[in-house]
């Protein structure tokens, strides 16, 4: 391994392989580090649901930061396949969020007014709502944004793995940060690893979800990251014929219609620590709600089941910038449900962070927790 690069990218998931990605192909040398493959945690349980109308909610702030990355992914992705020579099956599906009783349609129609001066977002009735998807005619409204996409989020990580290694990129997994190398100021040098000692020139950017928390303890005993790891429950189905066209978000679940013929359903969000196994719970809660999406979703054929770990801020915001107090540390983490969505956008704040010290908006910095 070479022992010094500008930036060591500690965590392999999608927000870190965007970020190595991101400043390998501006000039800087990168290395990406991470205990397991690529995408093993939060990444491989993302449906991969690009929509900042039904994440957003009503927060000026977060809302602003999901349409900035969601417009950056067209030409992003196509750069991507062009340098992985893969493809990451990004499609225009649009996305439905559905209203199921009077009560969610009060809040959705809130929403729908909220955001309309802002995006491409329309109310339909539950008559229009039947042309859009027939199955789904038992709703009494929704809102519906038709220019939003979704994209195959483990397929995304693994082009970024490939595009950055094309353009230079050192990464090594299988590689457990123990320590960081500091200086007697207490600056970040480097880290030191199960495989040996790396320095940084730049900095160590810690963009490894929910196990960054633990990561900045063997550094830091005074301020915490206060992320925990949120476990999401996912399967996918079947069939000849997939009853969904849509994204399709009704009652906290939702429905994503891939290409390739599977119906994707989520997801769960329990709070059990590191346990990224599925439990019988998650499985019964996941076929309870077969009935929010019509009549068909529940005769497709069973295929799979999986979990992932998503790392949640108490207020629900991802964490962003130089961790305060410590030259050479930067931390890209707690983006809990929107970790493919919000990839873009964060590799673009680090990248302006490395070239001229641009912070991101304040809303998302680490000291918001240690005021």
């Amino acid at each position: 391994m070479d022992n010094s690069q500008d930036f060591i990218v500690v965590g392999a998931g999608i927000i870190g392989a965007m970020i190595a990605y991101r400043l390998v192909t501006h000039g800087y040398s990168v290395m990406l580090v991470d205990q397991g493959p690529p995408g093993g945690q939060a990444s491989r349980a993302a449906a991969g649901i690009l929509s900042p109308t039904a994440e957003a909610g009503s927060s000026v702030p977060f809302f602003d930061l999901l349409q900035a990355s969601f417009l950056r992914y067209p030409a992003l992705i196509e750069e991507i396949e062009e340098a992985s020579q893969m493809h990451v099956d990004l499609h225009q599906t649009g996305v439905i969020q559905a209203a199921l009783d009077d009560a969610e349609a009060q809040r959705l129609n809130e929403l729908y007014r909220w955001q309309k001066n802002k995006v491409a977002v329309e109310w339909v009735t539950s008559a229009q709502l039947k042309d859009l998807e027939p199955d789904m005619q038992h709703a009494v409204g929704a809102l519906y944004a038709p220019h939003e996409m979704q994209v195959h989020g483990p397929k995304l990580v693994q082009a970024l793995v490939r595009a950055g290694n094309h353009a230079g990129m050192a990464s090594h997994f299988g590689v457990m940060v123990q320590r960081f190398l500091t200086s007697k100021s207490g600056d970040v040098l480097g880290i030191d690893t199960t495989k040996g000692q790396f320095r940084a020139q730049k900095a160590v950017i810690v963009a490894a979800g929910s196990w960054a928390q633990s990561i900045l303890a063997t550094l830091d005993e005074v301020r915490a990251l206060p992320i925990k790891p949120i476990r999401g429950q996912i399967l996918a189905l079947t069939s000849d014929e997939v009853p969904i066209r849509h994204v399709v978000f009704a009652h906290h679940r939702y429905v994503v219609p891939k290409p390739d013929g599977r119906l994707i359903l989520g997801a769960t969000e329990d709070d059990a620590g590191f346990d990224d196994r599925v439990t019988a719970d998650g499985v019964a809660q996941l076929a309870q709600s077969f009935r929010y999406f019509g009549p068909r979703i529940s005769q497709m054929h069973w295929q799979a089941i999986w979990a992932g770990l998503r790392p949640m801020a108490p207020d629900g915001l991802p964490i962003l910038g130089p961790w305060p107090g410590r030259q050479g540390l930067y931390v890209a983490a707690g983006h809990y449900r929107n970790g493919v969505l919000l990839s873009a956008i964060t590799g673009d704040l680090v990248l302006h962070w490395a070239q001229n010290g641009t912070l991101p908006p304040a809303a998302f910095l680490p000291e918001r927790f240690f005021s």
